[in-house]
This record gives structure tokens, sequence and C-alpha cells, in this order.
């Protein structure tokens, strides 16, 4: 919920803009898996490899998918080596650490810390005053300052949650056809948050 998907899409994208002639792929981790399975079952697991061993960009997303699966594991080791070793690049995001990775092999967990590691840390608590203001101005919600800065204050651990506490309260005054006050926004918030 900090933006990591959006992030490395647009590293692809502005890689593509530089270089119109590089081949960029984004993949989730799921979709990997699968389309390795299909190709399993399907007895094209040469043409799969070959296919991803083509790629200038490989952008990967939700790696922690694929902490039990080995199988994936081993063929994705063996794509992403021949990448490196010819001067391909490879952009992983991962809801955790390289440290934190449960269930995969040494060797691949080596690999991924010898790279740029970043972190994306939960919003401050003005990025969530400025996205719940851009939230209110789309939806042409009024909401007191004071009930904005609280929501804030209260729920910070991920861009989701301000985005489902405003459709909250969104449905809530439509519904209800009651303006958003402080009593309101507590209300739906401890559906997210423990208040104290």
């Amino acid at each position: 919920g900090c933006g990591k998907s959006h992030l490395i899409n647009a590293i692809g994208v502005r890689y593509k803009e530089i270089h119109p002639q590089k081949q960029v792929l984004y993949v989730t981790a799921r979709q990997f898996q699968m389309e390795f399975t299909d190709s399993v079952r399907q007895n094209t697991t040469r043409d799969f490899i070959n296919c991803y061993q083509s790629i200038d960009m490989l952008i990967v997303d939700d790696i922690q998918e694929w902490m039990n699966a080995p199988k994936t594991l081993e063929t994705f080791f063996h794509v992403f080596n021949n990448l490196l070793r010819n001067g391909k690049q490879v952009i992983f995001a991962c809801d955790r650490p390289p440290v934190e990775l449960q269930g995969m092999e040494e060797r691949l967990l080596k690999r991924f810390a010898c790279g740029l590691v970043v972190e994306l840390e939960k919003p401050d608590m003005q990025l969530c005053i400025d996205i719940l203001n851009a939230k209110c101005h789309k939806s042409c919600m009024k909401i007191p300052s004071e009930v904005i800065e609280f929501i804030a204050n209260t729920v910070n651990s991920s861009v989701y949650d301000l985005e489902g506490v405003m459709n909250s309260l969104k449905v809530y005054s439509t519904v209800n056809k009651s303006n958003i006050d402080m009593d309101i926004a507590k209300r739906v918030i401890m559906r997210y948050v423990k208040l104290d």
C-alpha cells in the first residue's frame, strides 16, 4: 500500500522512453508462476525460459508469492542468472526485505541482496493529508480539516486503508444524507484500526 507497483511500472515506462528499442516486461509473480505451470503442462518450458531470457528489462512484482514454490524458483533462478550474465536489468518488488523471504533458496536471496534494496516507508502524515484532500476533491466530498487530520494521523499504515476509509465515508454520507463529522469518521475508522 505504499506505491511499489506504481513505482516499478514507472521505472519500466521511463526505461522504454529512453531506450525504445529495448524489450521491457512487467509481470506479477503469480502470472510468472501460472505461465511456468502452463509451460510444464504443455511441454513448452524451453520456449517459456527463452522468452523470458530475451527481455532487456524484467520487472517482477510481489515475489513473496514464490516463497514456497521451489520449481518456479528454480526456473526463475536460471532466467535471472542468464539476464544478469547478459547485462540485462531485473527489478523486483516485494512486501518485505530479502532476508525475510522464508522458503527461498539462499543462493537466490544472495543474488537479490547484491542489488539495490530500497524500502518504501509508509506515508507520513502530510502525504496522508494530501491524499485525503485529493480524494475529497475528486469525490466532491466536504470533510472538515480537523477530521482529515484525524484520519491521516490514525489510518497511516497504507494508502489502501486511506482509500477504504474515504470510500466508506462517501457511502455513509450518501446513504445517510449527512455531512462527515468526527463521530462518523471515528465509527468508520474503527473498521480499519483499533482506536484508543
